[in-house]
């Protein structure tokens, strides 16, 4: 790699640390005379960055540079770099680079997008034993990425991150599972003792589905009000979904006063944590003009942006833009297109666009 120099300069001096994904110090190897790609892992930079003191670099310093690099705490965004930073640490024995580089793939962020490969990579680490991975290969069945959809797989994988390596996350999917027999006979009880239990640990997710649950169920006395509380800690945690739908709670007024300004603005926020929905959300504000002013372009935007995501609520509204010439040139094409893909995730707005085309 003819920039490996300029990026271990970059990983040395980059002291910022993110919390890391190990949860075991056997995953922190330190490397010494090894060499990558040519270049010794061996640097003489110390944290000022003067040559004076030789710092033998190890596979976490490079995966927490990678992490820092890929949401932009602490330097500039780039996830060409976290990619090469996961790649790198991968190869030194880092077991959770390899779920990292799984999450690139399947975003396509630094790489091209390939979903066989990053289940593989996905695959191959939680047979190691990493807590995470298994918990993404339970994601994994339950969306169909990179494999065939398998709810009861999905359900068997968050079971066992939940129940063997007390994963909080995995302790909200399965909770989920339960819940609404997803993969597993439908058991409300035994699916709010996993929530709970993961929701104790400040697990986001677990907020935002137990925040649900009670907002399903509004005409129970009290039942908004647990639901707002629990949004309202998904969000002081930084769930996307979390803040998304306390956006959604203000923009109907489910249990509080409409304020469609706040419901803008907590779509905004939800949006800064990359929430799908709330890219949607983003872009109806701006369509129809809750909370800011009507903006087809900026719309048009956001749309784009939760298609690319595979939102299939954004793709049929980008295909309503391009047939109508809303925000952008009409194209009726592209918006049969658009509205074919939608079809094919079950969008009913989509069949009906299709079938009033006559398509």
């Amino acid at each position: 790699m003819k920039n490996i120099k300029l990026l271990l300069l970059l990983i040395s001096t980059c002291f910022y640390v993110y919390p890391c994904l190990a949860q075991n110090n056997q995953n922190d190897h330190y490397i010494i005379g090894q060499t990558l790609h040519g270049g010794t892992i061996n640097i003489a930079i110390d944290q000022n960055g003067s040559k004076n003191s030789e710092r033998i670099l190890r596979a976490s310093d490079v995966y927490n540079a990678g992490i820092a690099y890929y949401y932009g705490k602490g330097v500039k965004q780039d996830y060409n770099v976290a990619v090469k930073c996961f790649q790198i640490s991968a190869e030194m024995g880092m077991v959770p680079s390899q779920l990292a580089l799984a999450v690139c793939y399947m975003h396509g962020r630094g790489v091209t997008k390939n979903d066989s490969l990053a289940f593989s990579m996905v695959q191959k680490s939680a047979t190691l034993g990493f807590s995470q991975s298994i918990c993404m290969l339970g994601c994994c069945y339950l969306e169909g990425t990179g494999t065939q959809k398998d709810t009861a797989q999905a359900a068997m994988c968050f079971k066992k991150a939940a129940d063997d390596y007390k994963l909080p996350a995995a302790m909200a999917f399965l909770g989920r599972c339960y819940l609404y027999g997803i993969g597993v006979s439908k058991d409300e009880a035994v699916g709010l003792r996993y929530l709970r239990a993961s929701a104790r640990e400040d697990e986001g997710y677990a907020m935002y589905y137990l925040g649900c649950y009670y907002l399903e169920r509004p005409v129970l006395e009290g039942y908004y009000k647990k639901a707002l509380k629990y949004f309202h800690k998904g969000a002081d945690l930084k769930n996307g979904r979390s803040i998304n739908k306390l956006g959604e709670c203000y923009l109907n007024g489910w249990g509080v006063t409409q304020d469609k300004t706040m419901a803008f603005n907590l779509f905004n926020s939800a949006a800064d944590q990359n929430d799908g929905d709330a890219f949607v959300n983003t872009g109806n504000c701006y369509f129809r003009g809750d909370g800011t002013s009507v903006d087809y372009n900026k719309a048009v935007k956001w749309y784009k942006k939760s298609a690319e995501n595979g939102v299939t609520m954004g793709i049929y509204k980008l295909g309503f833009c391009y047939e109508n010439g809303l925000g952008t040139e009409a194209n009726l094409d592209k918006a049969i297109e658009l509205y074919k893909k939608a079809a094919d995730n079950k969008s009913e707005e989509a069949r009906e666009a299709l079938k009033r085309l006559g398509k």
